[in-house]
This record gives structure tokens, C-alpha cells and sequence, in this order.
């Protein structure tokens, strides 16, 4: 299996999985833009 680090040209492959279990949300950039990032949304126990 071959891992990489997520590049600016990845970003749309990332908005097609938004709605498999990826939580989506906007954060500032370092040029003052806004850059996406996500996180895995875990189930809480019952």
C-alpha cells in the first residue's frame, strides 16, 4: 500500500468523500485564504 501526504490537487478528490463519514469545515489559510481541512467523524459509543 503506498501513503502520501495530501497535496492542493487532491482537494477535489477529498469533496467527492465529503459525504462518506468526512466531517468538512473551513479554516484560514497562511495567506490570509481559507484552506479545508477534515476530520473522521467518530460514532459515539451507546
Amino acid at each position: 500500500m503506498i501513503v502520501r501526504l495530501a497535496q492542493e490537487q487532491d482537494v477535489p478528490g477529498f469533496l467527492a468523500l465529503a459525504g462518506q463519514g468526512e466531517h468538512w469545515a473551513t479554516a484560514p489559510g497562511p495567506e490570509g485564504g481559507s484552506r479545508q481541512k477534515y476530520r473522521r467523524v467518530q460514532p459515539r459509543p451507546q
